[in-house]
Protein backbone atom coordinates (compact mmCIF):
# COMPACT_ATOMS: atom_id res chain seq x y z
CA UNK A 1 0.00 0.00 0.00
CA UNK A 2 1.10 3.44 -0.88
CA UNK A 3 0.51 4.90 2.99
CA UNK A 4 -0.18 3.37 6.02
CA UNK A 5 -3.09 4.99 8.31
CA UNK A 6 -2.34 6.26 11.83
CA UNK A 7 -4.35 7.96 14.05
CA UNK A 8 -6.52 9.19 11.43
CA UNK A 9 -3.43 10.46 9.39
CA UNK A 10 -2.15 8.65 5.88
CA UNK A 11 1.41 8.55 6.90
CA UNK A 12 3.63 8.41 2.94
CA UNK A 13 6.99 7.60 2.62
CA UNK A 14 9.87 6.38 -0.51
CA UNK A 15 9.62 2.75 1.41
CA UNK A 16 8.91 0.95 -0.67
CA UNK A 17 7.52 1.90 -3.85
CA UNK A 18 7.14 1.68 -7.97
CA UNK A 19 10.74 2.69 -8.47
CA UNK A 20 12.43 -0.44 -5.97
CA UNK A 21 14.78 -2.40 -8.72
CA UNK A 22 14.72 0.11 -10.63
CA UNK A 23 16.65 3.25 -9.97
CA UNK A 24 19.68 2.03 -8.77
CA UNK A 25 20.87 5.04 -6.07
CA UNK A 26 18.98 4.23 -3.01
CA UNK A 27 18.20 8.36 -2.46
CA UNK A 28 16.80 8.90 -5.75
CA UNK A 29 14.65 6.11 -5.50
CA UNK A 30 13.49 7.01 -2.12
CA UNK A 31 12.59 10.82 -3.52
CA UNK A 32 11.08 9.34 -6.47
CA UNK A 33 9.12 6.50 -4.67
CA UNK A 34 7.78 8.79 -1.51
CA UNK A 35 6.05 11.14 -4.38
CA UNK A 36 5.07 8.56 -6.48
CA UNK A 37 2.93 6.96 -3.54
CA UNK A 38 1.97 10.53 -2.32
CA UNK A 39 0.28 10.74 -6.26
CA UNK A 40 -1.61 7.32 -5.71
CA UNK A 41 -2.24 8.37 -2.21
CA UNK A 42 -4.14 11.71 -3.64
CA UNK A 43 -5.88 9.04 -5.88
CA UNK A 44 -7.21 6.89 -3.73
CA UNK A 45 -8.74 10.33 -2.46
CA UNK A 46 -10.82 10.74 -5.28
CA UNK A 47 -13.63 8.21 -5.84
CA UNK A 48 -15.43 7.85 -9.33
CA UNK A 49 -18.82 9.92 -9.56
CA UNK A 50 -21.17 6.93 -9.46
CA UNK A 51 -19.41 5.58 -6.43
CA UNK A 52 -22.29 6.10 -3.56
CA UNK A 53 -25.30 5.66 -6.34
CA UNK A 54 -27.70 3.23 -4.82
CA UNK A 55 -30.08 0.72 -5.92
CA UNK A 56 -33.39 2.44 -6.74
CA UNK A 57 -35.02 1.84 -3.06
CA UNK A 58 -38.09 3.80 -4.54
CA UNK A 59 -38.88 0.83 -7.34
CA UNK A 60 -38.56 -0.99 -3.59
CA UNK A 61 -41.25 0.48 -1.84
CA UNK A 62 -43.09 -0.15 -4.64
CA UNK A 63 -42.68 -3.70 -4.78
CA UNK A 64 -43.26 -4.24 -1.02
CA UNK A 65 -46.55 -1.80 -1.32
CA UNK A 66 -47.42 -4.40 -3.88
CA UNK A 67 -46.81 -7.04 -2.13
CA UNK A 68 -48.40 -6.18 0.69
CA UNK A 69 -52.13 -5.13 -1.28
CA UNK A 70 -51.98 -8.59 -2.14
CA UNK A 71 -51.17 -10.65 0.30
CA UNK A 72 -54.14 -8.34 2.24
CA UNK A 73 -56.16 -9.23 -0.88
CA UNK A 74 -55.39 -13.18 -0.23
CA UNK A 75 -56.43 -13.02 3.30
CA UNK A 76 -59.45 -11.56 2.72
CA UNK A 77 -60.36 -13.83 -0.30
CA UNK A 78 -59.60 -17.12 2.42
CA UNK A 79 -62.34 -15.43 5.46
CA UNK A 80 -64.68 -14.88 2.46
CA UNK A 81 -64.37 -18.46 0.98
CA UNK A 82 -64.35 -19.97 4.60
CA UNK A 83 -67.87 -18.28 5.80
CA UNK A 84 -68.77 -19.20 2.69
CA UNK A 85 -69.39 -15.75 1.39
CA UNK A 86 -68.12 -16.08 -2.20
CA UNK A 87 -68.38 -19.34 -4.46
CA UNK A 88 -65.47 -21.85 -3.26
CA UNK A 89 -64.52 -22.46 -7.01
CA UNK A 90 -64.42 -18.29 -8.09
CA UNK A 91 -62.23 -18.03 -4.19
CA UNK A 92 -60.08 -20.72 -5.75
CA UNK A 93 -59.59 -19.14 -9.19
CA UNK A 94 -58.56 -15.92 -7.22
CA UNK A 95 -56.55 -17.06 -5.38
CA UNK A 96 -54.33 -19.00 -7.47
CA UNK A 97 -53.86 -15.78 -9.74
CA UNK A 98 -53.17 -13.51 -6.39
CA UNK A 99 -50.63 -15.97 -5.22
CA UNK A 100 -49.02 -16.48 -8.32
CA UNK A 101 -48.43 -13.02 -8.69
CA UNK A 102 -47.26 -12.74 -4.63
CA UNK A 103 -44.96 -14.94 -5.04
CA UNK A 104 -43.57 -12.83 -8.80
CA UNK A 105 -43.60 -9.80 -6.71
CA UNK A 106 -41.51 -11.67 -3.79
CA UNK A 107 -39.29 -12.79 -5.96
CA UNK A 108 -38.46 -9.11 -7.42
CA UNK A 109 -38.57 -7.98 -4.03
CA UNK A 110 -35.89 -10.31 -3.01
CA UNK A 111 -33.58 -9.09 -6.18
CA UNK A 112 -33.35 -5.88 -5.15
CA UNK A 113 -33.06 -6.79 -0.98
CA UNK A 114 -29.85 -8.38 -2.61
CA UNK A 115 -29.21 -5.77 -4.49
CA UNK A 116 -29.43 -3.17 -1.75
CA UNK A 117 -27.55 -5.50 0.48
CA UNK A 118 -24.45 -6.04 -2.01
CA UNK A 119 -24.17 -2.03 -2.45
CA UNK A 120 -24.14 -2.02 1.56
CA UNK A 121 -21.43 -4.04 2.16
CA UNK A 122 -19.64 -2.64 -0.51
CA UNK A 123 -19.96 0.68 0.64
CA UNK A 124 -18.71 -0.26 4.14
CA UNK A 125 -15.84 -1.92 2.31
CA UNK A 126 -15.12 1.41 0.46
CA UNK A 127 -15.40 3.48 3.87
CA UNK A 128 -13.34 1.37 5.87
CA UNK A 129 -10.77 1.12 3.25
CA UNK A 130 -11.12 4.71 2.65
CA UNK A 131 -7.71 6.83 2.36
CA UNK A 132 -7.51 9.49 5.43
CA UNK A 133 -8.07 13.22 4.59
CA UNK A 134 -4.71 14.62 6.95
CA UNK A 135 -1.65 13.21 5.22
CA UNK A 136 2.00 13.43 6.43
CA UNK A 137 4.36 13.08 3.56
CA UNK A 138 8.22 12.39 4.52
CA UNK A 139 9.93 13.22 1.11
CA UNK A 140 13.50 12.84 2.26
CA UNK A 141 14.86 9.36 3.97
CA UNK A 142 16.31 10.64 6.55
CA UNK A 143 14.74 10.79 10.17
CA UNK A 144 16.80 13.94 11.28
CA UNK A 145 16.98 16.40 8.67
CA UNK A 146 18.85 19.48 8.97
CA UNK A 147 19.75 22.14 6.48
CA UNK A 148 23.66 21.51 6.59
CA UNK A 149 22.93 17.71 5.38
CA UNK A 150 19.98 18.53 2.96
CA UNK A 151 19.72 15.14 0.87
CA UNK A 152 19.67 17.42 -2.59
CA UNK A 153 19.46 13.84 -4.55
CA UNK A 154 16.54 12.87 -2.52
CA UNK A 155 14.65 16.47 -2.92
CA UNK A 156 15.21 16.35 -6.55
CA UNK A 157 13.96 12.95 -7.15
CA UNK A 158 10.85 13.92 -5.30
CA UNK A 159 10.53 17.48 -7.58
CA UNK A 160 10.89 15.30 -10.85
CA UNK A 161 8.37 12.85 -9.89
CA UNK A 162 6.19 16.20 -8.66
CA UNK A 163 6.22 17.63 -12.01
CA UNK A 164 5.29 14.48 -13.35
CA UNK A 165 8.49 13.09 -14.50
CA UNK A 166 9.79 15.82 -16.69
CA UNK A 167 12.71 18.21 -16.08
CA UNK A 168 10.56 21.43 -16.62
CA UNK A 169 7.28 22.42 -17.04
CA UNK A 170 5.84 25.98 -18.38
CA UNK A 171 4.72 28.61 -15.55
CA UNK A 172 1.80 28.75 -17.24
CA UNK A 173 0.46 25.10 -16.57
CA UNK A 174 1.82 25.26 -13.10
CA UNK A 175 -0.30 28.41 -12.35
CA UNK A 176 -3.54 26.86 -13.99
CA UNK A 177 -2.85 23.91 -11.66
CA UNK A 178 -2.47 25.99 -8.15
CA UNK A 179 -5.53 28.50 -9.45
CA UNK A 180 -7.83 25.31 -9.57
CA UNK A 181 -6.93 24.82 -5.99
CA UNK A 182 -6.32 28.15 -4.66
CA UNK A 183 -8.07 30.43 -6.95
CA UNK A 184 -7.13 32.85 -9.02
CA UNK A 185 -5.06 34.98 -6.10
CA UNK A 186 -2.12 32.59 -6.77
CA UNK A 187 1.03 32.16 -9.55
CA UNK A 188 3.55 30.16 -10.17
CA UNK A 189 5.75 33.15 -11.55
CA UNK A 190 7.59 33.65 -8.59
CA UNK A 191 9.17 29.85 -8.88
CA UNK A 192 10.48 30.81 -12.47
CA UNK A 193 13.97 32.04 -11.19
CA UNK A 194 15.66 32.29 -13.84
CA UNK A 195 12.86 33.99 -15.52
CA UNK A 196 12.46 31.37 -18.77
CA UNK A 197 9.18 30.83 -18.31
CA UNK A 198 9.75 27.13 -17.33
CA UNK A 199 9.69 25.82 -13.87
CA UNK A 200 12.78 23.28 -13.91
CA UNK A 201 12.71 20.43 -11.20
CA UNK A 202 15.42 22.90 -9.10
CA UNK A 203 13.13 25.57 -8.83
CA UNK A 204 10.12 23.09 -8.09
CA UNK A 205 12.59 22.09 -5.49
CA UNK A 206 12.59 25.01 -3.45
CA UNK A 207 8.35 24.99 -3.42
CA UNK A 208 8.54 21.23 -1.92
CA UNK A 209 10.95 23.11 0.73
CA UNK A 210 8.49 25.99 1.41
CA UNK A 211 5.39 23.16 1.93
CA UNK A 212 7.61 22.09 4.54
CA UNK A 213 9.03 25.37 6.16
CA UNK A 214 5.54 26.47 5.73
CA UNK A 215 4.12 23.38 7.11
CA UNK A 216 5.59 24.36 10.78
CA UNK A 217 2.76 27.47 10.80
CA UNK A 218 -1.01 27.51 11.97
CA UNK A 219 -2.74 28.01 8.40
CA UNK A 220 -5.33 30.17 10.86
CA UNK A 221 -2.45 32.68 11.70
CA UNK A 222 -1.49 32.66 8.22
CA UNK A 223 -4.78 33.48 6.73
CA UNK A 224 -5.27 36.05 9.87
CA UNK A 225 -1.37 38.14 9.17
CA UNK A 226 -1.23 37.38 5.80
CA UNK A 227 2.58 36.56 6.10
CA UNK A 228 4.52 33.39 6.04
CA UNK A 229 7.85 33.85 7.89
CA UNK A 230 10.18 30.88 6.57
CA UNK A 231 12.78 29.51 8.48
CA UNK A 232 15.36 27.17 6.93
CA UNK A 233 15.38 25.29 10.22
CA UNK A 234 12.12 24.14 10.27
CA UNK A 235 13.05 22.00 7.25
CA UNK A 236 12.99 18.41 7.97
CA UNK A 237 11.79 16.50 5.16
CA UNK A 238 8.05 16.30 5.47
CA UNK A 239 4.92 18.20 5.17
CA UNK A 240 1.04 17.50 5.90
CA UNK A 241 -1.61 19.45 4.45
CA UNK A 242 -0.87 22.43 6.42
CA UNK A 243 2.21 23.08 4.61
CA UNK A 244 0.57 22.34 0.88
CA UNK A 245 -2.51 24.82 2.09
CA UNK A 246 -0.23 27.38 3.21
CA UNK A 247 2.18 27.82 0.33
CA UNK A 248 -1.23 29.77 -1.31
CA UNK A 249 -0.30 32.99 0.82
CA UNK A 250 3.38 32.64 -0.06
CA UNK A 251 2.48 32.59 -3.88
CA UNK A 252 0.54 35.48 -4.48
CA UNK A 253 -0.08 37.87 -7.64
CA UNK A 254 0.14 40.57 -5.53
CA UNK A 255 3.77 39.75 -3.79
CA UNK A 256 5.75 37.95 -6.72
CA UNK A 257 8.15 40.25 -6.75
CA UNK A 258 9.59 40.19 -3.07
CA UNK A 259 8.83 36.41 -3.17
CA UNK A 260 10.81 35.40 -6.05
CA UNK A 261 13.48 37.04 -4.41
CA UNK A 262 13.50 35.39 -1.40
CA UNK A 263 12.62 32.24 -3.53
CA UNK A 264 15.97 32.78 -4.98
CA UNK A 265 17.83 33.23 -2.03
CA UNK A 266 16.48 29.69 -1.22
CA UNK A 267 17.58 28.10 -4.49
CA UNK A 268 21.23 29.63 -4.28
CA UNK A 269 21.52 29.15 -0.63
CA UNK A 270 20.69 25.10 -1.21
CA UNK A 271 22.65 25.14 -4.73
CA UNK A 272 20.21 23.26 -6.27
CA UNK A 273 21.34 24.41 -9.64
CA UNK A 274 24.37 21.66 -8.92
CA UNK A 275 22.36 19.28 -7.31
CA UNK A 276 19.85 19.15 -10.40
CA UNK A 277 22.89 18.87 -12.93
CA UNK A 278 24.15 16.08 -10.37
CA UNK A 279 20.84 14.34 -10.46
CA UNK A 280 20.76 14.94 -14.35
CA UNK A 281 24.59 13.29 -14.75
CA UNK A 282 22.62 9.90 -14.24
CA UNK A 283 19.62 8.68 -16.91
CA UNK A 284 18.71 5.60 -14.37
CA UNK A 285 17.33 8.83 -12.45
CA UNK A 286 15.02 9.81 -14.36
CA UNK A 287 13.65 6.30 -16.10
CA UNK A 288 9.97 6.52 -17.01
Amino acid sequence: MAFNAVGGIAQVNGRPGPYDNRVKNPNVRYGRNAVANYAEYNARLSLPADQFDAPDVNALAGDLADSLQVAKRISTTKILQAYGIINPKFADVILKRDEGRLAQQNESTGQRLDQLEGWTNEQHNIIENAAPIGFKLQYLPEDKVTPKNLNKLALMAASFEDLGKKISIPVVQITQGLQQIFGKKVSAEALDANNDGQIDIAENATSILIKDMADKHSTDDVVATGKLDLQAKDIDGTYTNTGETNIWSFLKTDKISETKQLITQIYNAFQLDKAKEEFLSDENNTIQ
